[in-house]
């Protein structure tokens, strides 16, 4: 897709594909189920597109990915979840308007208790990307695990306005935790 011109799997990220093989193996990866069974052999999929090219941040991104899964339901160990970190920074390091994986590793920061290196970085997503409903709800998540729940929800809001169909059902989670049953269940 990307040969013609099109953007539809890479239209966040500003990183282009370099390696026709990377990219297709990248591709496979993203069509395969997110099962701890079938994971393993994932990775190493997407450790050969890494490798073959390095530079394309949404295959590091989907690599952090598929090393959070081993490590969340496969038992992979602590070194998993090292390696899902550092993709993640490689594939914002690559493109730092990349807000997918920007909000992911904000949320591997918030999952470790760093609320405040969480915080940062959703900061930046949202400077540089204000238009972003990805970017005002990863700071909505790392709001309301600080407990600042009216700025959580203030954040679930703005997601809602910038895309009204794409808000993650949490957002409900702030409303509920706030009591406002209404809120949360629209």
């Amino acid at each position: 897709a990307a040969a013609l011109g099109a953007s539809s799997l890479t239209a966040e990220a500003g990183t282009r594909p370099g390696n026709e093989e990377a990219y297709d193996l990248y591709l496979r990866s993203t069509a395969l189920p997110y099962d701890a069974g079938q994971n393993a052999s994932i990775i190493a999929m997407l450790e050969k597109s890494v490798g073959l090219d390095p530079s394309f941040a949404p295959a590091w991104y989907e690599l952090s990915r598929r090393y959070y899964v081993a490590s969340r339901y496969a038992d992979a160990g602590h070194d998993t979840v090292e390696r899902y970190e550092i993709a993640a920074v490689r594939a914002v390091s690559l493109d730092p308007n990349y807000i997918a994986a920007g909000a992911f590793l904000a949320n591997s920061y918030v999952e470790r208790g760093e609320l405040i290196k969480a915080y940062k970085q959703d900061e930046d997503l949202v400077r540089r990307r204000p238009d972003s409903f990805q970017a005002h709800f990863s700071r909505s998540y790392v709001l309301r695990y600080a407990g600042l729940l009216k700025e959580s929800a203030n954040e679930c809001e703005i997601s809602h306005t910038l895309a009204p169909s794409d808000v993650p059902r949490s957002c409900a989670i702030v409303f509920s935790l706030q009591g406002d049953y209404e809120r949360a269940m629209q």
